[in-house]
């Protein structure tokens, strides 16, 4: 959005088959997203000009199958991007008239890159990758016609992960590198559905259809629906709405379809917090998630084949989810029970009943309409020529992409004065702070799904990793008296927070540098 205007993924699926280059970014896809990473090695088989970099801490399957493997320090992504941006401007690489025709703050993010450490030499300290080795990706991304950097969970999932994304984003528009076939950055979403999700408003900081908290954006949703009151500021964040539920200043949570329990950093805090909840409710298909046993009312909730409705994917593309068995029991769908409590709200406060809707179909129609109010604004996102569809029209959708193939290929873009903008980037503090000690990083097992809610019941799938493991190379073990096989406590002081885990080697991480999934 900072960088935009809007949460747009300017890429396709089909821009990978016509790169030049691919670099994959906190993302070890051969685990995470099996089926894309088979279309990458197809892309590679079919183009052997195709050169593929991946930026990972450790030595990953993914790793494995590149041409350039750049294992950096944990959280070193600014840091690595940053000096990308300032090798371009030194070294001519950047295209000026891109960055003067369609986009606006570059000279100020050139000052500040140009006066920082970000040399080759500096960075290959501060990062943790040879001087060759960085050298030779900075070339390929100067030199390469087209490129793409795909980042996932492992770029989104920090402290400063806006500004990792931000980091990237600058390098593509700095060179013209966005907006053309095989171009562009491409964040590939790690959950179901988040791309949906975030268009109807699913985010703390942003009201339905893309719409921010500016006056005529409330204006506008709040005439739309004509409700008598509506939210006027950003709500509060996953974090911070537990920090305020442990401060005794919500008294009522409703989850549904996450495990925070799990899923959230300090799970000992998490807990806590949902202890002095007064009234917690989770909609979730078992009472037995982590999340689930903190409920003070637990609701059946359908689970993927039981429902259906609508569902967006990474490139933007909005498919009809189709249910192919009715849910047990009492079982609903998410929808169905958020419009039951709307509907008796709206009854208690004796408004306008905005929630009466029979159907999926009706609650999309009225979606598409909504988005009918960006027409006169900047932002692509406008489906309202499908506001009218029939109930046989929704049942016959086939897969249709919102805001064209390359929604930013006219060089127009989301912000009132039509350019993008670039956006000055930030390390971490944590990162800054730390000198020494172990760093931990995080990810995906091979064979399990998130938090493990539903896959963790799979003893086939529970095999490859039969309890908590975290990896460490042999000269970290050698160097600290541990050897595979042995059970470790880690314990992270900030937090207060430990966990018993058996020790594993794996020569693929840094010396100091441990992983857990």
């Amino acid at each position: 959005v900072r960088a935009f205007g809007e949460d747009v993924v300017p890429v396709n699926y089909d821009d990978i088959d016509n790169t030049e280059l691919l670099i994959i970014c906190g993302a070890n896809t051969a685990w995470t997203h099996p089926v894309l990473f088979r279309r990458i090695q197809q892309a590679r088989e079919n183009n052997p000009n195709l050169k593929l970099v991946v930026i990972d801490p450790r030595e990953t399957v993914t790793a494995q199958q590149a041409d350039l493997h750049l294992p950096i320090k944990n959280d070193g992504d600014v840091s690595l991007f940053n000096g990308l941006l300032k090798f371009l401007i030194e070294k001519q690489g950047i295209d000026s008239q891109c960055i003067n025709s369609y986009t606006s703050g570059f000279d100020a993010l050139a000052k500040e890159i140009t006066q920082q450490r970000y040399n080759v030499t500096n960075l290959a300290t501060d990062v943790g990758v040879s001087q060759d080795k960085l050298t030779t990706f900075f070339q390929w991304f100067a030199h390469s016609p087209t490129a793409i950097t795909l980042f996932c969970q492992g770029v989104n999932q920090a402290e400063n992960g806006v500004d990792k994304g931000n980091a990237i984003i600058n390098a593509h528009l700095a060179t013209g590198k966005i907006g053309r076939v095989g171009c562009g950055p491409f964040s590939i979403t790690g959950q179901p559905n988040a791309m949906g999700g975030r268009e109807v408003g699913g985010l703390a900081n942003q009201l339905a259809v893309h719409r921010g908290f500016d006056g005529e954006s409330i204006q506008q949703v709040q005439a739309f629906w004509e409700s008598p009151e509506i939210a006027t500021k950003p709500g509060l964040k996953a974090v911070e709405l537990f920090e305020a539920v442990e401060r005794g200043e919500i008294k009522v949570l409703w989850i549904m379809a996450t495990n925070p329990v799990v899923s959230l950093p300090d799970n000992q805090f998490v807990k806590r917090a949902l202890e002095r909840c007064p009234f917690v409710i989770v909609s979730d298909i078992t009472a037995e998630s982590d999340v689930a046993r903190y409920a003070d009312l637990l609701l059946p909730a359908a689970g993927w084949g039981e429902k259906q409705g609508m569902v967006t994917n990474s490139e933007r593309r909005i498919s009809r989810q189709r249910q192919f068995q009715n849910p047990p029991g009492e079982a609903k769908s998410d929808w169905w029970a958020v419009s039951q409590v709307g509907q008796a709200l709206c009854t208690l406060e004796e408004t306008k009943n905005g929630f009466d809707f029979d159907s999926e179909h009706e609650v999309f129609c009225e979606y598409a309409a909504m988005t009918g109010m960006n027409k006169k604004s900047p932002l692509k996102l406008d489906l309202s020529q499908y506001a009218n569809l029939n109930e046989q029209e929704y049942e016959e959708w086939r897969p249709t992409q919102w805001g064209g193939e390359r929604p930013f290929s006219d060089g127009v873009y989301s912000h009132p004065d039509g350019k993008a903008r670039f956006v000055v980037t930030r390390e971490s503090p944590q990162r800054l702070a730390r000198t020494k000690g172990w760093w931990l990083n995080t990810g995906r097992q091979r064979d399990q799904w998130h938090t493990m809610t539903r896959t963790g019941h799979i003893a086939h799938l529970a095999a490859s990793e039969l309890e908590p493991t975290v990896y460490m190379n042999a000269l970290s073990a050698t160097q600290n008296r541990l050897k595979a096989g042995q059970l470790a406590k880690l314990f992270q002081p900030s937090s207060n927070t430990s966990i018993h885990a058996k020790i594993a080697i794996d020569d693929g991480l840094g010396f100091q540098e441990l992983f857990m999934s």
